[in-house]
Parts: structure tokens; sequence; C-alpha cells
């Protein structure tokens, strides 16, 4: 590997580490429900499922990546 690939890796694992970040900052500033529903996780902003906004994964985390996309970021 190059210093210059190198360099672009790190910058990349930068800006992916800001954007996960930033994304876990909108779930607590929403305080965004992270929830067990049967064999998959649930990341719910709101009431229900009905009126809410979810995402969902086989980890909390995929819920909470599935969520950042529902609600559009």
């Amino acid at each position: 590997m190059t210093k210059e690939d190198a360099i672009y890796l790190e910058h990349q694992s930068a800006m992916i580490n800001g954007y996960t970040n930033s994304i876990y900052n909108l779930i607590n500033t929403l305080r965004c429900k992270i929830l067990k529903d049967g064999e998959h996780w649930c990341c719910l902003y709101g009431e229900n499922l009905q009126e809410g906004i979810a995402g969902f994964g086989k980890t909390p985390h995929e819920s909470v990546m599935n969520f950042a996309k529902e609600f559009g970021i």
C-alpha cells in the first residue's frame, strides 16, 4: 500500500466515523427507542410504528443506520 492509499483510507475512516457519530447524536437528541422486535431490532422515533419513523436491522447498529435512511439522512 502506498502512502497516498494509507492517507486516503484514513480520511475515509474519519468521514465514516463522523457520519456515524452524527447519526447517533441525532438518535440521542430525538430520544429514539431501540427495541428488540422478534429476531430483529427496531429504532423508533415516535409513539408507535404506524405514526413514527422506524428502522430495522439484525443488530441495534443496523437498525440505527436503517433509521437514518428512513429519516432521510
